[in-house]
């Protein structure tokens, strides 16, 4: 797997097997299309909510989420992000599939999932009724799916999550190229 960071005068991203992983400014603010809805969803939470960041590619979210006063945990698997991205709060290496399961429960006010390759052993009715029993009754969790989107693959995320969480609603992104809407990204949020 190779990652790179590329920077210019007023932008950082972060690239993981071509695959673009994150943009943000020069002063850290995202600005990948995906992240504004979770952004949204993280300003209604109260003042030091407790958010958990499964994946954390650039970091941009959990460093975004601390500067608005929240406490941040992230579980990455790739020490080479480790090595290449300073870290917002607290910062656990290892394979969140595994490292869930020695957290808290009831804890999080807000999950997000953002693994890229989207793991199957993660992006799975288990893992989301895993991710469940760490948030607090009111929590939500936001799950960023980036792989293979197609109308079949949000019938059945939609068939896995409905069982587990009593809400589902979800933001579609698109690209247009040559006049040829595709589905590119879709990010749920689901209490």
């Amino acid at each position: 797997m190779t990652i790179e960071i590329l920077e210019n005068h007023d932008r950082k991203t972060m690239f993981k097997d071509g695959f673009c992983m994150g943009i943000m400014d020069k002063n850290g603010e995202p600005k990948s299309a995906y992240m504004k809805p979770i952004m949204e969803r993280i300003n209604g939470l109260h003042s030091g909510s407790n958010i958990l960041f499964l994946g954390g590619g650039l970091c941009i979210l959990p460093s975004w989420a601390q500067s608005k006063g929240h406490f941040s945990c992230t579980i990455e698997n790739d020490p080479e992000i480790l090595q290449k991205v300073p870290q917002a709060g607290s910062f656990i290496l290892g394979d969140a599939s595994v490292v869930i399961g020695e957290l808290e429960e009831d804890w999080f006010d807000f999950i997000l999932l953002d693994v890229y390759p989207n793991h199957p052993n993660m992006y799975c009715a288990d893992y989301y009724t895993k991710c469940k029993k760490h948030l607090k009754e009111k929590g939500t969790l936001a799950i960023n799916y980036c792989e293979n989107v197609t109308e079949e693959s949000i019938l059945k995320m939609n068939k896995e999550l409905i069982p587990v969480f009593s809400n589902v609603n979800y933001c579609l992104f698109k690209t247009e190229k040559n006049k040829v809407t595709t589905l590119q990204q879709i990010v749920y949020f689901c209490n």
